[in-house]
């Protein structure tokens, strides 16, 4: 017969392969989560250059009088036509680049501007609101989008 030893030292079997499972399913855990933040900064980077591309091309409008700034109504930077006023030409067309280059090439980014503007469905005499608007891809599942609106007298 073998003599059992008393003061026997180490793990078993078992308890090690419980301890190597659950420290195999807090890595995965871990990994999990820093997979979900490095598309949150992502999706965040692409949301702060959005706005701050919106407020570029806002900020250029300020510095225009309101007759200029009517003509940026109906600015689609898909569509060349929508800009081809000689006072809109120039700036959107430079915005497009900025969009493209900042963010995806299938960016784009949309002007309309109301005149009177129509706050919840009724138009205010006096008021023009632009509305600047900033697409982007947001992989297979459609568009994400900023939107900023000024209101001037």
């Amino acid at each position: 017969m073998q003599k059992r030893l008393r003061n026997q030292e180490g793990f078993t079997l078992v308890e090690s392969l419980v301890a190597i499972a659950l420290l195999s399913l807090a890595l995965l855990t871990l990994m999990a989560m820093f997979t979900v933040g490095g598309r949150m900064v992502i999706t965040s980077r692409q949301r702060t250059e959005a706005t701050y591309l919106a407020q570029v091309l806002m900020e250029r409008l300020t510095n225009e009088n309101l007759a200029t700034v009517s003509q940026f109504n109906g600015v689609d930077t898909r569509n060349a036509a929508t800009f081809s006023a000689p006072a809109t030409s120039g700036i959107v067309a430079d915005w497009k680049d900025q969009l493209e280059s900042g963010l995806r090439t299938d960016a784009y980014g949309t002007v309309q501007v109301e005149s009177p503007a129509i706050i919840d469905g009724t138009p205010i005499d006096g008021l023009t609101r632009t509305i600047v608007k900033v697409f982007w891809p947001r992989g297979q599942s459609g568009f994400s989008q900023v939107e900023l609106f000024l209101l001037r007298r």
